[in-house]
């Protein structure tokens, strides 16, 4: 059986880094820089500075450089009309509103944070939809057997009216009583969410989301991950109160690593990473990839180069399944 390891490397005080390993090999990466955290899941109160009515979008003020960009499917439940359609937008906000907004995507280039008035919360195994009572169940939960279990013991915790909630993947193997604590620290969370929002004045941060670690552990960790080695000890003493609350079973598996060599060359991480960086990638048979980022994607351009074959077509074949594999 494949060995699955997680590492985080936060002894420099610039940067944070995650890895997970499968057996070695690099499956997941994530970094975090101190002076230039990422805003995605922040939580803010907003203040509409423009309301576009070609785009049907609003630009808002939330505290940041750039204005937000908030598109009519966007917008707060709250304000869809009685029979579940948006109408216009122009009829929705107007300037100066303030509203609470999540960011669901970072600014890039010269684009603004795109920004979401449909709140969620991320537990451990369950997400929060305040405003929206409709449950349901992450797609990567594909046995017919699982997801009707998970239905039965949704439809048996104390959800509030006007909220519902996601089971996540990570939920694979918990109890009842798992779902209800996660349910009630979520539960928590908004109504401190709510009080912030309340009292703060003019747009700016409300609520922040989990940091890197925190949310790695939360988003990444898996039964199946069998050592998750921190090599900081604050870092490793803050993983250990997230696993009493959240999962204790699984404690054993914090390991405060004091190795001599560092921890990502300890476990020959990082000439893996500085390969994901690179522009132009390798492929077994001798084609290659050319990965560019845009404002609005990631293109990559796939090359058949020296790859052969029995004809064109298998040449197409393997370069593109190898291609796959390595994107």
């Amino acid at each position: 059986m494949a060995k699955k390891v997680m590492l985080v490397n936060a002894t420099d005080p610039e940067e944070i880094r995650v890895a997970t390993l499968v057996d070695g090999v690099l499956l997941d990466f994530d970094i975090e820089f101190v002076h230039n955290e990422k805003i995605k899941g922040n939580i803010y109160r907003a203040k509409v500075v423009r309301v576009d009515t070609s785009l049907q979008a609003a630009f808002v003020n939330y505290g940041a450089s750039k204005n937000g960009f908030l598109p009519i499917g966007e917008l707060p439940r709250d304000l869809v009309s009685p029979d579940g359609r948006r109408g216009r937008i122009q009829d929705l906000l107007s300037r100066d509103q303030e509203i609470l907004v999540q960011a669901v995507r970072e600014e890039l280039g010269a684009k603004g944070a795109m920004l979401t008035g449909q709140v969620s919360l991320p537990g451990r195994y369950l997400v929060l939809t305040p405003g929206n009572p409709l449950n349901g169940i992450s797609r990567k939960i594909e046995s017919r057997e699982e997801r009707e279990y998970f239905k039965r013991l949704i439809d048996e915790l104390e959800i509030p009216k006007d909220f519902g909630v996601i089971v996540r993947t990570a939920s694979l193997g918990v109890t009842k009583e798992d779902f209800q604590r996660d349910l009630e620290y979520l539960l928590d969370t908004w109504k401190e969410v709510q009080t912030r929002f309340k009292h703060r004045r003019g747009p700016g941060l409300v609520w922040q989301e989990d940091d890197v670690v925190t949310r790695s552990l939360r988003d990444s960790f898996t039964q199946d991950v069998e050592e998750v080695h921190i090599d900081d000890l604050d870092t490793y003493h803050a993983a250990q109160e997230f696993f009493r609350r959240t999962m204790p079973q699984h404690l054993g598996v914090l390991q405060h690593y004091t190795g001599k060599k560092p921890l990502f060359s300890k476990f020959q991480t990082e000439e893996q990473i500085d390969r994901i960086y690179a522009r132009k990638v390798a492929l077994p048979s001798g084609g290659a990839l050319v990965i560019d980022q845009t404002e609005a994607l990631v293109a990559i351009d796939v090359n058949s180069g020296k790859t052969t074959g029995d004809n064109q077509e298998d040449t197409a074949h393997k370069t593109n399944m190898e291609a796959a594999e390595e994107v």
